[in-house]
Parts: structure tokens; C-alpha cells; sequence
């Protein structure tokens, strides 16, 4: 993770991303999931804890996916990150 805004930022700056998302990010998948639904993919792979829900969209540069753009929703507060592929 390159960048995080909001007051939860400190628990994903430099963190390693998931499998799952950066097979999402090789698949060029947008997501919008809520916690619990099958489809709902770990962020990070020791990542913060209690996530509500997530929209997660790939960044593609001239044709190549780069990263992703992520809001995380969690029970307390919102947490917007862009992750580096």
C-alpha cells in the first residue's frame, strides 16, 4: 500500500496486498462488496480488521493495470487508499 487517507491510514502505509486483490488488479475487476458475501476480497494481507464494506477499482495506464483505487467502510470510519501493482 502507497497511499492511505483518513484516520485509519497508519494500519495500511507499506503494507503487502492480498492475493485476491492483486489477481482483481491483473483482471482489470471492479467490486463492490459488503463484509460476509462470498465475493468480498482481503485488502491487505495482514490487513485492518473490521471492514463493512468495500468498492475497489483497478487503475489502468496505457493499457496496463498499475494499482487500484479502494474505500473501505468500516464500522467507525471510511478509509481511502490507492495501492501500488
Amino acid at each position: 500500500m502507497i497511499a492511505a487517507a483518513g484516520t485509519g491510514k497508519k494500519e495500511c502505509i507499506g503494507k503487502a496486498i492480498s492475493q485476491e486483490l492483486e489477481q482483481m488488479i491483473q483482471d482489470r475487476e471492479c467490486l463492490q462488496a459488503t463484509a460476509g458475501e462470498k465475493r468480498f476480497v482481503p485488502v491487505l494481507q495482514d490487513g485492518p480488521e473490521g471492514i463493512a464494506s468495500e468498492t475497489i477499482c483497478p487503475i489502468i495506464s496505457e493499457g496496463d493495470a498499475v494499482g487500484s483505487v479502494i474505500f473501505l467502510k468500516c464500522a467507525r470510519r471510511i478509509v481511502s487508499s490507492c495501492s501500488n501493482y
